[in-house]
């Protein structure tokens, strides 16, 4: 920052620069021979030595001039910056006054505006409210009407189904006891039937009991009179064995009484036709006769067998035979 001295102090500044310019354009010169002279030397010295003097002065002069100049802006700064505070809080007074004046009237109308619409939005709320209050109120009448008719119809529907439940009650007992009886009936039918079952299986096990007893005792005559009849055979057939005069008769195992018409000798039996043989064999109750058998020689030889003993006793033809 350049500094302008006040005109009544020397301006030293101006002079160390015109100092310096000569001591410059000296020293130019300064290794030439001419300047080698002892005397210029010192004159030079001396020259520095009063620019360096002079560059002191400057700068003692400058730093109280700087000093001096600060203090003055400083003062003058203070004056400026007082009058413009001063000026600058006026006008900021003024213009926040004004935009203070402006805000209230803003402020004025935006209170008028607000309620206004506070008031318009009030009304047509109110308006609202009361329009929603009357449907609701309406609605409330509907709904209760609606309620109280289905009540009536629950009411009644109740009743119907209350009267349908006891009928149904009623017939359900009505049957129960229908039941009861007919179960009862039942139970009294089974228990006749068991006893009428009762008395025909021990109706059914006597007539079994009395005809096993009937059977067996008839086996066992038959069995009796079998076996009798078979050692009367055996005996007689063991005699007709040496050639009596006349055939021993033989019994019948199935009646234990002697065959009809039995051959009296020899000759007789063997003159039977087959048809007797075949009688004759059926009466003697031989398992071996066959009514289909042709061969009248084997049914005579048969017969013979069964009329004597050709071979032992108690065989005939290879077979045991108990007659």
């Amino acid at each position: 920052m350049d500094v302008v001295p006040s005109p009544e102090v020397p301006n030293f500044r101006e002079m160390a620069d015109h100092v310096n310019a000569l001591g410059n354009g000296i020293r130019l010169f300064h290794n030439l021979p001419a300047f080698n002279d002892p005397s210029i030397t010192t004159k030079l010295n001396r020259l520095d030595d009063l620019v360096n003097n002079v560059n002191n002065i400057r700068q003692d002069i400058q730093r109280d001039v700087t000093q001096s100049v600060l203090q003055e802006m400083q003062a003058v700064i203070e004056q400026t910056m007082a009058r413009g505070y001063k000026a600058l809080k006026d006008e900021f007074t003024n213009q926040i006054n004004a935009v203070k004046d402006d805000l209230q009237a803003t402020r004025g109308q935006l209170t008028n505006q607000i309620n206004t619409v506070k008031n318009d939005i009030t009304n047509d709320l109110t308006n609202q409210i009361n329009t929603v209050k009357d449907d609701v109120q309406a609605t409330r009448g509907q709904l209760t009407n609606q309620i109280n008719a289905v009540k009536d119809d629950l009411e009644a529907t109740r009743s119907q189904l209350t009267n349908q439940i006891n009928a149904v009650k009623d017939d359900l007992e009505a049957t129960r006891g229908q039941l009861t009886n007919q179960i009862n009936a039942v139970k009294d039918d089974i228990q006749a039937t068991r006893g009428q079952l009762t008395n025909q299986i021990n109706t059914v096990k006597n007539d079994i009991t009395n005809d096993l007893t009937n059977k067996i005792n008839a086996l066992e005559q038959g069995l009796k009179a079998n076996i009798s009849a078979r050692e009367m055979n055996s005996i007689a057939r063991a005699q007709n064995a040496w050639n009596p005069p006349k055939l021993i008769p033989l019994y019948s195992p199935l009646t234990n009484t002697e065959i009809e018409q039995f051959p009296a000798t020899k000759s007789k039996l063997s003159g039977l036709t087959k048809p007797a043989l075949i009688q004759l064999l059926r009466a003697l109750d031989d398992p071996y006769q066959d009514p289909d058998y042709d061969r009248r020689a084997e049914n005579r030889t048969r017969v013979g067998e069964c009329v004597e003993s050709m071979k032992s006793p108690f065989e005939a033809n290879g077979w045991i035979k108990n007659l």
